[in-house]
């Protein structure tokens, strides 16, 4: 199935996709890293042909086919659920820098880094495996990795207990808990921006 040159000189995307797990492999010996870099671009074949070489949304197009493929073989919860949020995902990460404070916090949300750290590690190794998983970029670095990581522990530095003292209850201390995180990520990304 081809792809756009412009982002893949190895056009095929069953080259780019075995190129991913490759170059994953390198950089991490998890198995259910490995398994999400296989499936990550799944939903790439249920693009229409008429779409062809272009494959918008793929990585939402293809939950469902990674969920029926992870209950027809029996993949361990832990393998479907990162696969999941690596198909999901790794087009916002690889924009990580474009993306404003408050959707990356959403992102932080839905994935649950707070409580599961380990899962941006994780999202991330699949996302630089996916951008050295092309032809010419197989030493590309990944800066997007120290950047959210950074962003994470910022963001998790917030106090909920000055937000209680504060006054705060009920549902306004997650209110206040989003507020006070996005502030963190966005004075981070304005001082990126002044370098």
């Amino acid at each position: 199935m081809p792809q756009p040159e412009k982002w893949h000189p190895e056009i095929d995307s069953g080259v780019h996709t075995l190129m991913v797990l490759e170059q994953t492999s390198k950089l991490s010996a998890n198995k259910a890293v490995r398994f999400a870099a296989l499936v990550h671009d799944l939903g790439k074949a249920l693009t229409p042909k008429q779409d062809w070489p272009k494959h918008h949304g793929h990585g939402q197009k293809g939950l469902a086919a990674i969920k029926k493929l992870c209950q027809r073989i029996r993949v361990p919860n832990e393998y479907r659920d990162l696969a999941l949020l690596v198909s999901d995902q790794h087009q916002n990460i690889h924009n990580a820098f474009e993306l404003r404070a408050e959707t990356i916090i959403k992102l932080f949300d839905k994935a649950d880094f707070w409580r599961k750290p380990q899962r941006l590690t994780d999202l991330l190794l699949c996302c630089h495996g996916d951008i050295r998983g092309r032809t010419g970029f197989e030493e590309a670095e990944y800066p997007q990795a120290e950047y959210l990581q950074h962003c994470l522990q910022l963001a998790n530095q917030v106090d909920v207990q000055s937000i209680i003292a504060e006054g705060h209850q009920g549902a306004a201390i997650k209110s206040q808990l989003q507020l006070k995180r996005t502030e963190r990520v966005n004075e981070y990304k304005l001082q990126l921006l002044k370098k």
